[in-house]
């Protein structure tokens, strides 16, 4: 079990290390900064980011700022989130903040089922 912890670490340290600073890179930083990390990734996904597990994603100004900082990466989730699912989630409220916890659960979904390799 030590060993695929470790393995799981050193995974999730080379997602927070990628150069180019996408979604991935930022949900790998705080699930290492969260006490358990795939507890993190599980928490996000089951309750979403309404539910505050996700500090980041809590106040509309950093909502807002996750949503121009990834925005280009939001618009390609949401197509690939189509796709899979044949829908368009609902958007309710805020477009901006909608869409960004959007992207933030759904990638939270992606880096689970590809870190799942590790435990």
């Amino acid at each position: 079990m030590k060993f695929q912890t470790q393995s799981l670490s050193k995974a999730l340290v080379q997602y927070a290390n990628q150069k180019d600073g996408n979604i991935r890179s930022c949900l790998a930083e705080d699930a290492l900064n969260s006490i358990d990390p795939v507890m993190y990734l599980e928490d996000v996904v089951q309750f979403g980011c309404r539910s505050g597990v996700a500090s980041r994603m809590v106040y509309y100004g950093d909502t807002h700022e996750f949503f121009d900082q990834y925005y280009h990466e939001i618009e390609d989730l949401l197509y690939q989130y189509k796709n899979q699912l044949g829908f368009i989630p609902c958007i309710q409220g805020d477009l901006k903040n909608s869409l960004a916890w959007m992207a933030y659960e759904y990638s939270a979904q992606l880096l689970l089922e590809e870190i799942r390799q590790y435990l």
